[in-house]
This record gives structure tokens, C-alpha cells and sequence, in this order.
């Protein structure tokens, strides 16, 4: 079938110009710009950092830097232009054109928000394959920046957090937003233009609501003998029929009135239309316009709902990153200058939207006490099985009052002895007593480092037996499996896990191995004094032993082997 494209039906571009001009103008489209980002961080965020001292230190690097300002206007900027930049200056003894030392960023001294119309990709290099760094390929690695003052330079996109509003498909018309997104004007023009000319239509009609009405008596002119009488009379209602808004009318006698003229299902249509723009924009009425579809000012529980979503949504696409990326280089800056000693564990959650009402408050304290009480059954039912014993539940809540009886399961720190976990793998997993006389506390941990795609796994060759392996090793006395597992990654192939997924234990060799899966991390993969020539393998071949002419770690394949069993 043929289509034929009609030059009306081409979109127009609509200047960058046009854009900041109707930002600045017209309140209801600054307003939709605005909303989301400004509700994304109104209410803060929880770093889920115990230790005070470390959250004050981090907490108010982020406020001399004015990080949630920046990245709010980020967000609009984002929204209005279709993309944005944030560059991050940061002192790692390199220039702005070269990538990121993270392992030597002693300090962020600035953050500056550039939009996309300052904010230039290097589209020469965007189409070349980066061996050393596939995921990059297609795009840009470094941007031209343009200053307003005058003046532009070029960095790095590692030093640059980088907001877009959503993607353009490869057939887009709008090819100058590759690389960025597709301004909101273009999706919500056409409502914006009907909301418009709706308001703009009803101060006119309101205007010409009041009609002027001559009446005169036509039978009393045609019945005169005079014909000048009749074409005088004929001359005047012609003129008067030329006046805007006045109605002639034949009567018995002469008069001049006004009459009211009605404009039924005005308020209809506008309310239409706000409806129209409120979905497309998908913002609830009463923060679009200060008003619901039903006049009143307050808004259905349900598009409240669907509000916190997109907020939600919009957290975690463009806000959850760039903050932990500023967080990582704050603690990075903090153990440089001594003001921290140690990297803090980091449980990173916006806080909630909605606040809660009195009766809502008082229906979620009475969940939780149920909950506190199914969690006391569940540790009496492990205490009777012999899996935990009173002392270790008692340092559980010592140290969290949120504690799982899975974690303590899940996190046994490395004694000197674990008589009932032994009792535990004999009644579930079947492992005969004699083995179990031989096997000691769990002490050995693996971690699977997955790429971007999922297809491969990090690997090395070990210095020490010339075999393939990957990150693990042995748990020091004092260490969780967790802590264990980001300590051996770090060891050995220089990079810092940060979404570790706990995935199970198995018995292995006289001992017990946890086994973790990572998809992200920080830092470079690289050679260290354990593991050489650093590569991504298939799953598949590690699991079966043996993969590009050696042997695969067994400790490494029987990881592999336990994931891939489920």
C-alpha cells in the first residue's frame, strides 16, 4: 500500500528560541515544565546512612554545592530543550577533556547545568566502535560547551551526568534531538493550542454576549403613499444591517433594546480541553490549572496516584543515578582529606509523596506491629529448629532494629564454631554426618560480575595457578559474606560493586560459599596483583570447565554451575 505525504501533515520545528520565549510567557507551559522535576525532590531523600557524622559530611557537600538545584533545572532544562548537561568539575589531576580518574578524585569543586542548546555532542566519534568500551558505541564522548558569557570548552562525558527526555526513535523527523529526547511542546502543542484559543475565545464572547436590537415598523412605512418615506426607511435598515452586533427587527412600534445572547457548553469545552492537555501531559488538573474536572480544588484519589508514579518514575529514570554518582565522589573526597575513614554502607531511597493522614498513620503502625509479630514467630520457629539461637536474634536487633531473620541467616559472621547450622544442613540439604563433622563455618565468597548486556561475565587469569576465575575468596574473621564480596572484587579486578545481589550458598570443598551477581559497579576493570589479562566470557563455557585453552577455577565454575541451576 502507498501513502501519500502530504506537506501539511510534515511537523514543524519549533526554534529553540520559541521555546524559552514561551517558557518565560505563558504560565500554564511553564507550569507542566516545572511540575515534575520540582515534585521529584520537594521532599527530600534518605542516603539510609547509619552513622550520623558521615550523612552531615555528605549532606552538606551536597547543599554547598547546590546539587538538588542543579539537578532540578537539569530536569527542566531536560523537559523544555530535550536534554541536558551537568558538568562536574572535579580535581583528579586531569583535564576536562580526559576521562575520569575515579580512583584519584580528591574533591568536587562545582557542578554547572548546561541545556542542550549549549551543550554540543561530538558527533564524529559517536559512530566509531570502542573496542575497550562497546557499550559507548553510537555515542558521543565528549561535548562542546558554550558559556553564556562568551567562551565554550570541551569534557569528557565520564565528568558529565547527562539528563534526556526519553529517546527519539531512528526514524524521527526531529534529528537534531538524537542524542537527547523530544521537547514536551512538541507532544502537547496541538491541547495547549485548543486550551488556548478556548480561553482566549471567552472574553470576546463575553464581550459580544450583549446585543443591540433597533425595531421599527416596516407596515406603517409600506402602507404610506410616499415613495421617498419607504426607500429612506429601506436605506436606514441596510445601514444599520452594516453595523457589527446590531440586530434589526420589523415591529409594530418603534423601540431599541438589548438582549442576552446564551453560550451553552462554554464551560464544557474549556473543561475539555484542560482535560485534554492535563492527559497528555499527564499531570492531575489541580496542579495543572488549580482546579478538578469537577471544579472543585482538589483532585481524585486516583490521579493522585497516577501523579506519584510518574514522579517515581521520573526519580528513578533521571535523579537516582546522578545523586549516587555525586554521593561516590563526596565519600571518594571525604577518606582523601581524612574527614571519613571508611566508605559507609549507602540504602538510598527518596521519601515518600504522599503524607500520611491520622487514620492512614494509624493503619500502617498497626501493619508493622503485625509484622513485628510475624517476625517473632518466624525467629521462635528458627530458635526450635536449632538455625539461630537467642543470643544471635538479640545482636540482630542490637544492631538493626529492621532486622530479617533471613539476613541473619544470610550474613553469619565467620566464629569459631556453627553447630546448629550444621544440625540445619543435615535435616534440609541430606549432607551425611561425616562430611559435616569436616565442614567448619561458612567462609568463602563468589561474585558474578555480569555486562551491560548480559551475555558475559567478568573474568581473569590467576596469577597463582594460571587457571580462569573470577572475584572471591575468603571471608576474614569479622567480615559479613557482603562486605567479603566488595572487599575480593575490589582486590582484584579494581572496581567497586554497587548493586550486589545476594543469590544463595552451596557446600563446596569443606566449607560454605556465598555467591553474589553485580550488574554495576564503579571503576575500571583491570589487572592487579592476582588476576592478569582481563577478559568477558560466556556463562556457559565457565560453567562447563574449560573455555579459550584452560581450565575454569572450580571454586568460579561451580558458582557458575549453582546459578545456572536456578
Amino acid at each position: 500500500m502507498e501513502y501519500e505525504v502530504q506537506a501539511s501533515t510534515i511537523p514543524m520545528v519549533i526554534d529553540d528560541m520559541t521555546l524559552a520565549v514561551e517558557y518565560e510567557t505563558n504560565g500554564i507551559f511553564s507550569r507542566g515544565i516545572d511540575a515534575l522535576p520540582d515534585d521529584a525532590l520537594r521532599h527530600g531523600y534518605d542516603l539510609g546512612i547509619a552513622d550520623d557524622k558521615i550523612k552531615i559530611f555528605i549532606t552538606t557537600r551536597l547543599e554547598k554545592l547546590e546539587a538538588d538545584n542543579v539537578l532540578t533545572e537539569a530536569g527542566k532544562s531536560s523537559r523544555l530543550f530535550g536534554g541536558a548537561v551537568v558538568v562536574m568539575f572535579v580535581d583528579d589531576g586531569r583535564s576536562l577533556e580526559e576521562p575520569l580518574d575515579i580512583q584519584n578524585a580528591h574533591k568536587i569543586v562545582d557542578l554547572r547545568m548546561y541545556d542542550r542548546t549549549q551543550a554540543i555532542p561530538d558527533y564524529s566519534a559517536a559512530y566509531r566502535f570502542d573496542p575497550e568500551n562497546p557499550s559507548r558505541t553510537g555515542k558521543p564522548k565528549h561535548y562542546d560547551i558554550t558559556i553564556e558569557t562568551g567562551g565554550n570548552f570541551k569534557v569528557h562525558y565520564s565528568r558529565c551526568l547527562i539528563f534526556t527526555n526519553g529517546k527519539i526513535v531512528s526514524q524521527s523527523v526531529y534529528q537534531q534531538y538524537r542524542f537527547w529526547g523530544i521537547p514536551e511542546m512538541y507532544r502537547v502543542q496541538r491541547p495547549l493550542k485548543n486550551y488556548l484559543i478556548a480561553q482566549n475565545a471567552t472574553p470576546k464572547m463575553v464581550e459580544r454576549s450583549s446585543i443591540p436590537i433597533y425595531k421599527t415598523s416596516l407596515k406603517k412605512v409600506l402602507s404610506a403613499d410616499r415613495e421617498g418615506v419607504l426607500r429612506r426607511a429601506v436605506r436606514m435598515l441596510s445601514r444599520l444591517l452594516r453595523f457589527d452586533r446590531v440586530v434589526a427587527i420589523d415591529n409594530d412600534t418603534e423601540d431599541f433594546t438589548y438582549a442576552n445572547a446564551s453560550f451553552s457548553g462554554v464551560q464544557e469545552a474549556i473543561r475539555a480541553a484542560q482535560s485534554d492537555l492535563a492527559a497528555v501531559w499527564k499531570i492531575p488538573q489541580t496542579k495543572l490549572f488549580g482546579s478538578s474536572p469537577g471544579g472543585m480544588q482538589a483532585t481524585g484519589e486516583s490521579d493522585t496516584e497516577n501523579w506519584h508514579s510518574e514522579v517515581e518514575a521520573f526519580q528513578a529514570q533521571h535523579l537516582k543515578n546522578p545523586i549516587l554518582t555525586l554521593v561516590d565522589l563526596i565519600i571518594r573526597e571525604g577518606i582523601f582529606s581524612g574527614k571519613l575513614h571508611e566508605a559507609p554502607e549507602i540504602d538510598f531511597k527518596f521519601n515518600p509523596l504522599k503524607v500520611l493522614s491520622a487514620l492512614e498513620q494509624a493503619n500502617l503502625d498497626k501493619t508493622n506491629a503485625d509484622t513485628a509479630k510475624i517476625k517473632a514467630d518466624t525467629a521462635e520457629k528458627y530458635c526450635d529448629m536449632g538455625a539461630l539461637d537467642g543470643q544471635e536474634i538479640r545482636k540482630g536487633l542490637a544492631e538493626d532494629s529492621e532486622y530479617s531473620i533471613e539476613d541473619l541467616l544470610d550474613n553469619e559472621r565467620v566464629t569459631d564454631g556453627m553447630p546448629n547450622l550444621q544440625k540445619l544442613m543435615r535435616e534440609d540439604c541430606g549432607i551425611s554426618t561425616p562430611y559435616l563433622n569436616r565442614l567448619k563455618e561458612p567462609s568463602g565468597v563468589g561474585v558474578i560480575i555480569i555486562s551491560t548486556n548480559g551475555k558475559t561475565v567478568l573474568c581473569g587469569i590467576r596469577k597463582d595457578n594460571g587457571k580462569i576465575g573470577g572475584a572471591g575468596g575468603w571471608i576474614e574473621p569479622g567480615e559479613t559474606p557482603r562486605q567479603a564480596a566488595i572487599r575480593e572484587t575490589q582486590e582484584e579486578f579494581g572496581i567497586t560493586p554497587e548493586n550486589l545481589n545476594y543469590l544463595g550458598k552451596y557446600p563446596t570443598s569443606g566449607h560454605y560459599s556465598y555467591v553474589f551477581s553485580c550488574t554495576k559497579y564503579s571503576g575500571k576493570p583491570s589487572e592487579s596483583n592476582e588476576m592478569t589479562k582481563i577478559m568477558w566470557l560466556s556463562p556457559d563455557k565457565i560453567a562447563q570447565g574449560s573455555t579459550i585453552g584452560r581450565v575454569v577455577f572450580e571454586p568460579f565454575q561451580k558458582s557458575m554451575q549453582f546459578i545456572e541451576s536456578g
